[in-house]
């Protein structure tokens, strides 16, 4: 076990859902232990109650070896459909893995080839820092809404990922680990710990962390009867229904659900708040006559402070010292590899609620199919 005071940074990814694509890589062929449960990577707070996370605070034991949580990647931003990631793993399309001198000579050909060690192994453990449990309600400076949402109309058969991320700043630093990809898309995705050796793992310091709590609920209702004809760029609309707070419920709108919120440590380190739409099988709102048109979800809890001042974007963490991650940090920063069907630009705008203490996004779903879901 080791602990370093190294300060490098990495635009943290959220792991959404995604539509897999052709070319994605892997899985990679192979065996390899991985029975263990995501290694806790970007700094978190737990204004309550905290969660079990695997290995111990701001230390790590890596194991893994090439083929069985381990592998190899470089610091050069790789595409693959139209997701972006922040380095270029040297595994095959086909699911091999390349050892560091294939890799030199290979994609990575001017680059420095370093380790990953991957997630969800048994060989492998570590834990960056956390805030808590008891620290209190904590204020969200900023606040992130999945650019899937934001990026792209949906249609009433779709399968949707929503996924929300409040951000607290904190007084102190923390540490966190760098991450880099491995393989796969959406559920076949795979990140692991960057490293220089399995001995130094690459952590930068952040007063960011991601606020975890019991208490976040998402509040999901229809804003009108009917179909609409949805946008294709950012147009504001006027809707204005009133909170209700003793009842958790939008007046004059059509309710579907208001359900907990359950903050899932992803494939990538990082606490997201997500769930799964299955606006496909759902039932119709009492009263509405589509599915397709405008709806409003709503995320708020006692134990995230949401006033106007929050910045409506993730933080970004320091800049990094070298020219090589500098590079990678710019990449990353381009496409942050949450899903949907590539940065578009904003359709959809979310809104802070600092009265009701609340954040919504108001989106519109196409009622035929061939939207931007998942059929």
């Amino acid at each position: 076990m080791n602990r370093s005071t190294i300060a490098v940074a990495i635009c943290m990814m959220f792991s959404g859902f995604a539509v897999s694509d052709a070319s994605a890589k892997g899985p990679p062929t192979g065996g390899g232990e991985t029975s263990a449960v995501n290694n806790l990577s970007y700094p978190a707070v737990f204004p309550s109650t905290g969660v079990t996370l695997s290995g111990t605070e701001g230390l790590w034991d890596l194991k893994g070896t090439l083929g069985n949580g381990m592998s190899y990647g470089c610091a050069k931003p790789e595409t693959i459909g139209t997701t972006t990631y922040p380095n270029t793993s040297c595994v095959t399309a086909e699911g091999a893995y390349m050892d560091a001198a294939t890799c030199e000579l290979g994609p990575c050909v001017d680059f420095t080839v370093e380790p990953i060690f991957w997630q969800k192994n048994t060989l492998n453990a570590w834990q960056a820092d956390s805030a808590g449990p008891g620290a209190g309600a904590q204020v969200a400076t900023h606040l992130d809404w999945g650019d899937n949402l934001e990026s792209v109309s949906w249609s009433a058969s779709s399968i949707i990922r929503v996924e929300t991320g409040p951000f607290a700043t904190l007084a102190e630093t923390q540490t966190g680990f760098q991450m880099w990809h491995v393989f796969g898309q959406g559920t076949t995705e795979l990140w692991g710990a960057h490293a220089a050796s399995a001995a130094q793992p690459y952590l930068y310091e952040s007063p960011y962390a991601f606020i975890v709590t019991p208490t976040a609920r998402l509040n999901m209702a229809k804003l009108e009867a009917g179909a609409s004809t949805c946008p294709t760029a950012y147009t504001p609309r006027d809707f204005n229904p009133v909170w209700d707070t003793a009842n958790s419920r939008w007046s004059d709108t059509y309710f579907l659900r208001d359900i907990p919120y359950t903050a899932e440590l992803a494939i990538s380190g990082k606490f997201v708040y997500g769930y799964v739409w299955n606006l496909r099988k759902d039932p119709m709102p009492t009263g509405a006559t589509s599915k397709g048109g405008w709806w409003r979800l709503t995320f708020y809890s006692p134990e995230v402070i949401l006033d106007d001042a929050a910045l409506l974007e993730p933080p970004t963490l320091p800049t990094l010292p070298t020219p090589a991650l500098a590079a990678l940090a710019a990449a990353a920063a381009e496409d942050d590899g949450e899903d949907g069907e590539g940065d578009t630009g904003p359709i959809y705008q979310p809104v802070i609620d600092e009265t009701n203490n609340l954040t919504y996004i108001d989106i519109c779903i196409t009622a035929a199919k061939g939207g931007g879901g998942r059929k």
